[in-house]
């Protein structure tokens, strides 16, 4: 229970954590949920563009973000599944950007809020490795799930003390 943190939906969750974390730069992915670039400017960090290509039918090279993951980077915003491509990462390929991003001292904000709807969302999924890594912070929504557009809620998942300040300091 102490590493969750509700929300008024998951979009609210990112604006918090941007807000809290008030990074200087922040890598997003394109194209990807339009939030995470939102809630960066919000907080005034510069963004970093990690574009996927048409050509590679949109799929993240994984590689090749790794290796532009350097220090200047503090945020990085992962959608698995991304939206609106719907490509997933598997667990193994996103413990090994978080690995990098340990390395590096990036905290890494995984979107899953469309990852209940896979036949298998164990295999994508990283809850697994909350307690691993400090560095780690899953989004989740009900909203998307059950189906409740109105009610607006969503969760962070993350180490015990970034929940206690996304709890304390809205």
């Amino acid at each position: 229970p102490e590493q969750v943190t509700v929300a008024n939906g998951a979009a609210e969750m990112i604006y918090q954590l941007t807000k809290i974390l008030k990074p200087k730069k922040v890598m997003v992915i394109d194209p990807t949920f339009s939030e995470y670039e939102l809630a960066a400017e919000s907080a005034n960090a510069a963004i970093e563009h990690f574009s996927l290509s048409k050509r590679a039918d949109f799929k993240l090279d994984l590689e090749k973000l790794k290796i532009s993951l350097n220090k200047d980077i503090d945020l990085l915003f992962i959608c698995n599944p991304n939206n609106p491509t719907a490509h997933l990462l598997k667990t193994a390929e996103l413990e090994s950007l978080i690995q990098k991003a340990v390395k590096e001292e990036i905290i890494v904000v995984i979107d899953e809020a469309f990852i209940d709807f896979l036949t298998e969302p164990d295999k994508y999924s990283t809850i697994n490795l909350l307690d691993i890594y400090n560095n780690l912070v899953i989004l989740k929504s009900m909203t998307k799930l059950f189906a409740i557009p109105g009610l607006r809620l969503g969760y962070a998942l993350t180490n015990k003390n970034l929940s206690l300040e996304l709890e304390t300091k809205r």
